[in-house]
């Protein structure tokens, strides 16, 4: 389900997300950025966890640069957040595919991250997707 859908030239995107956010973010928030700088489409999560690691930012962030979060890693990276954070409120930040009048869209909802979706991949079987929100 979309929390928000807005596109970031929009005169009112703060607004709108900042009114979202303040209401899904607590003392338990735990930021994951998920994306590599190997491929300029997927760097978002990353390049957003090492502004907010290098700032004042007061939640745990996972997912830099110098640490990234992506595909080869996704499942052992997320099973270590879980444990060091069990009772983790998990905000993701992820680029995503879509259609060329998706771009510059910033979508905010509550539900799972299913690695590799918009390539045509899926979870396996064995693995339960990365909720985000406390589960």
């Amino acid at each position: 389900m979309y929390l928000a859908k807005v596109n970031y030239k929009k005169e009112n995107v703060v607004e709108v997300l900042s009114s979202i956010l303040k209401d899904l973010i607590d003392e338990n928030t735990v930021v994951v950025c998920i994306g590599t700088d190997r491929a300029i489409g997927d760097a978002l999560g990353p390049l957003v966890g090492t502004m907010l690691q290098n700032s004042d930012f007061k939640y745990p962030v996972y997912g830099t640069l110098d640490n990234p979060i992506h595909a080869l890693n996704i499942y052992e990276s997320i099973d270590h957040i879980k444990q060091t954070h069990p009772k983790g409120n998990f905000l993701a930040i992820d680029a995503c595919l879509g259609s060329k009048s998706s771009i510059g869209n910033i979508q905010i909802r509550e539900g799972p991250i299913l690695p590799g979706k918009g390539v045509g991949k899926k979870t396996p079987s064995n693995r339960k997707p990365f909720y985000c929100r406390n589960s």
